[in-house]
């Protein structure tokens, strides 16, 4: 009888001791995966803190009018730096910035730029340096300047309106000046005419008169 009670001791001592040691590996386990949850979690807010946001920005040339000139312009981005793509009449090509963040572009009348992936919220200033023509006022936002300043956003469009500052010149000025044709004048010629008329008949009576 007491060697029955051994046994069973035994029994229940050793299932103890395998259920310890599957707990502790399960632990052992459990941190494991806790420490690798939380590692995963850092990594992955150190590549959040690191990520930048790329927007375009766009450029419009207009005119008020058909004529065609060039506008040169002069552009600084804060943060950006080299080669960046831009967008013209459908066509691709590089517009490259200086290692502070300047560059310069020409614009044909009522014309657009794109400039793409630029640094989202960075500072930046164009401004319109020349053109072929001085009879043009240029506006930005109703006001009269010839400079844009503000910050990337991820929709930004920047126009700049140039309105000729010149009426249009009549077709023949001088001979309208010359001949201006209105009921005045046509009252004015038929009364001279008149005028020469009766002139005329008067002066043949008294040269009559005279002979006779």
């Amino acid at each position: 009888m007491q060697r029955k009670y051994i046994y069973i001791i035994v029994i229940w001592l050793t299932i103890l001791l395998v259920a310890t040691q599957e707990f502790l590996d399960l632990n052992s386990s459990g941190k494991a995966i806790v420490d690798s949850a939380n590692q995963i979690e850092e990594n992955y807010d150190g590549v959040l803190n690191t990520v930048t946001i790329y927007s375009q920005l766009i450029i419009k040339n207009f005119q008020n009018d058909d004529k065609n000139f060039l506008y040169t312009y002069k552009i600084k981005v804060d943060d950006a730096s080299g080669a960046y793509k831009y967008t013209k009449n459908n066509t691709e090509g590089y517009i490259v910035f200086s290692a502070n963040g300047e560059a310069q572009f020409i614009l044909n009348s009522n014309e657009s730029l794109i400039i793409h992936e630029l640094p989202n919220e960075s500072a930046y200033t164009i401004e319109q340096t020349s053109t072929n023509s001085k009879d043009y006022m240029t506006t930005i936002n109703d006001e009269t300047s010839t400079i844009a300043k503000g910050n990337i956003s991820l929709d930004n469009t920047v126009t700049f309106e140039n309105k000729t500052t010149i009426k249009e010149v009549e077709e023949n000025p001088i001979e309208d000046k010359k001949n201006p044709v209105t009921a005045d004048n046509i009252i004015k010629f038929i009364v001279l005419l008149l005028s020469l008329l009766v002139f005329t008949i008067l002066l043949s009576k008294i040269k009559i008169r005279r002979f006779e």
